[in-house]
């Protein structure tokens, strides 16, 4: 199961929505996955830069209503809730076309920032992968792209992440 919901983007979102988008949305699917028994794993998609203070994290929370604040929250959640999971945090979207660039892969909390930047299509070639690897249940990992180009090593990458505490 993947979830990558959220408040939209680009423009102001009141505290009311991103509360329910970004944090009881997450909780009711993982509830209902749970009351379906469920026995896959919950992906789930979140932001880099939700434990680090930025200028960036700082504009988002200011016109999503503290949505990092909440995206952290769920994060919790769905740590202590039993499920299987894996919460891939990403970098800021772009609309590039994917494969150009090696994928950074590991556990460290980098801020917000525009030069941390994914396409989309690396994105979903992420959760792709991660779904079919057992290396990546109950972690939690950020991705973005490098500055180099080259192929990403995805299954050596993901052998090396540590477990969630």
């Amino acid at each position: 199961m993947v979830f990558t919901a959220g408040a939209p983007s680009g423009r102001y979102a009141p505290e009311r929505l991103v509360r329910q988008t970004d944090y009881q949305g997450v909780l009711d699917t993982l509830a209902a996955a749970q009351q379906a028994r469920f026995h896959g794993r919950f992906l789930y998609m979140n932001s880099i830069g939700i434990k680090r203070r930025s200028v960036s994290a700082w504009l988002i929370n200011l016109l999503k209503r503290d949505t990092l604040v909440w995206r952290r929250k769920v994060e919790e959640e769905l740590r202590a809730s039993g499920v299987n999971y894996t919460i891939i945090r990403v970098g800021f979207l772009t609309n590039r076309p994917g494969g150009r660039y090696r994928i950074r892969i590991d556990q460290d909390e980098l801020p917000l920032s525009p030069r941390h930047k994914i396409a989309r299509e690396d994105v979903a070639e992420a959760f792709i992968r991660a779904l079919r690897d057992p290396n990546t249940s109950r972690r939690t990992l950020e991705i973005v792209q490098a500055r180099e180009a080259g192929p990403t090593k995805w299954e050596e990458y993901f052998a090396r992440l540590a477990p969630d505490p």
